[in-house]
């Protein structure tokens, strides 16, 4: 089984990113996980609904076992500041168990979720077609709000806010709001167009 030990702060951030474009959809049951990849040296958490995607990414020194989870939103209460989440991926059963402390000092919750049995969409691809910039596309500023809302979910304590727009020429190519915090925290909330 690998693991990987998440501050619950990060972990807070992680569900701001994230748990807003991850619901329920009965037709694509892919798209209400929330997709954890730790890598060497980050950690990136990912999920979209077919009209945004939202990614953060942390960024370690240490080096990390390298794993990819599945887990579904969930409120995270009764945990303090200085509680540690464990994140555990067991790759024979193919099941992501996340461990909580809870406010009573030695007990836990643990959440168990299997992963999907369909493959999570290429993100990686669709952040890389928005690369490039322009100054103008269309979008529903409904789906503009909820990117920058979970850009303002990260507290004061990683510095003055700057939130950066990217886009590509065409107009009608996906576009990037991005937050970059002190170099060790990215978030990235990517929108799709308006579609006429």
């Amino acid at each position: 089984m690998k693991q990987v030990q998440i501050s619950k702060q990060r972990f807070k951030d992680i569900l701001a990113a994230t748990s807003h474009v991850a619901h329920a959809n009965p037709e694509r049951p892919t798209l209400e996980y929330i997709q954890l990849e730790v890598k060497e040296h980050e950690i990136v958490a990912t999920a979209l609904d077919g009209y945004q995607a939202g990614r953060i990414r942390f960024f370690y020194i240490d080096a990390l076992i390298p794993f990819t989870c599945y887990f579904k939103p969930f409120p995270l209460k009764g945990v303090q500041d200085i509680d540690l989440i464990t994140v555990a991926y067991d790759d024979v059963d193919k099941v992501t168990i996340i461990t909580v402390p809870t406010e009573n000092y030695g007990e836990e919750t643990c959440y168990k979720f299997k992963t999907p049995e369909q493959p999570f969409p290429n993100i990686d691809k669709i952040f890389s077609d928005a690369q490039t910039h322009d100054i103008r596309t269309g979008v529903d500023p409904k789906r503009l709000i909820s990117a920058l809302k979970a850009l303002t979910a990260h507290g004061s304590e990683y510095g003055r806010p700057m939130v950066y727009l990217d886009t590509k020429q065409s107009g009608v190519a996906p576009f990037i709001v991005r937050r970059v915090l002190d170099g060790d925290l990215e978030d990235e909330q990517l929108v799709l167009p308006m579609r006429e």
